[in-house]
């Protein structure tokens, strides 16, 4: 099989304030049994009002393309609002998420909605009230992220786990202990933040990765990879599902083997988020294409500026 992977990635640095909220990652029960059960115990801890709100039927395609990186207030999801359930019922989301991502996925996507709500709590103090993050406003925190299923728990038969808000959908189908994670976005706003007294890089992994990457090629490489133009948004993203684009950058069979490792182990910060069991194994078939788009001042002032990094492949 050959998975065709994207990856479009915004950093923006800020400072930001400290957020006094931390959720233990659960003991895991391994494979797709483990999710099945988390599932159907979240289930279990809803009304049926709820649970009308959490299942979809499986071949719901409005549904299954229903998702985005766009904040609450600028994009209508449906779901379970996180901010409308109980702590009972918000932890039994989470040991779904537990059980079907990996410890790093877990962290990764744990991070994301901590930094949102970092962002809501700038957003707020910034304008002396409710702010951007309030009733009316763009709907920033942890309370607007929403939950969803597609299909009915189960070890055998095909059913979707959707996860998401702000600079975050994550989609998982699984079919017995095969699965898939695409589409999906991850993004953080601030990139940085403090949590418990400690500094905090959601897409830590996936900017020192690409930042080793690029600074490996030399000078006739990078020529090829580092294009002259700034890219203002998303080349493929929500709502542009099954659209492709033309590549871009250095050819794959332009990379040293050292190289071609390390663009593996870039994407790997996309295609690890899930349990091993049902993460797909990653073909890399040369010659792949992987480019950098970079402000005018190219990827190694990528601290100090916005910048882009894609990678593409059958």
């Amino acid at each position: 099989m050959l998975i065709r992977f994207l990856v479009a990635m915004i950093c923006v640095v800020s400072e930001v304030g400290s957020v006094a909220f931390a959720q233990e990652r659960l003991s895991q029960v391994a494979g797709i049994q483990g999710t099945v059960t988390a599932a159907q115990q979240l289930m279990s801890s809803l009304d049926q009002p709820q649970r009308e709100k959490l299942v979809f039927d499986f071949r719901n395609d409005e549904q299954r393309k229903r998702w985005s990186n766009l904040p609450f207030g600028l994009y209508k999801r449906a779901g379970l609002r996180m901010g409308d359930l109980t702590q009972t019922q918000r932890d039994a989301v989470w040991s779904v998420l537990n059980a079907a991502l990996s410890k790093k996925g877990y962290e990764k996507v744990f991070q994301i909605v901590e930094s949102d709500e970092v962002l809501k709590n700038e957003s707020s103090g910034s304008r002396g009230g409710p702010g951007r993050g309030g009733p009316g406003g763009l709907g920033f925190g942890r309370d607007n992220y929403f939950v969803s299923f597609l299909g009915s728990p189960s070890a055998t038969e095909p059913w979707m786990i959707q996860f998401g808000g702000h600079h975050l959908g994550i989609n998982i189908t699984m079919v017995g202990d095969q699965g898939t994670l695409a589409p999906s976005h991850t993004g953080a706003q601030p990139a940085t933040f403090e949590l418990e007294g400690k500094s905090v890089r959601p897409l830590g992994g996936e900017v020192d990765k690409a930042f080793s990457l690029v600074n490996s090629l030399n000078e006739d490489q990078r020529k090829q990879a580092i294009l002259g133009i700034q890219m203002q948004d998303l080349v493929l993203g929500p709502g542009r599902e099954g659209k492709m684009i033309e590549p871009e950058g250095i050819r794959g069979d332009k990379l040293t083997e050292q190289q071609r490792t390390m663009l593996l182990e870039l994407a790997g910060e996309w295609t690890g988020i899930v349990q091993e069991s049902s993460r797909p194994v990653l073909f890399l078939i040369w010659p792949a294409s992987i480019a950098f788009f970079a402000a005018c001042c190219g990827m190694r002032l990528f601290h100090s500026r916005v910048s882009w990094c894609r990678s593409e492949h059958p």
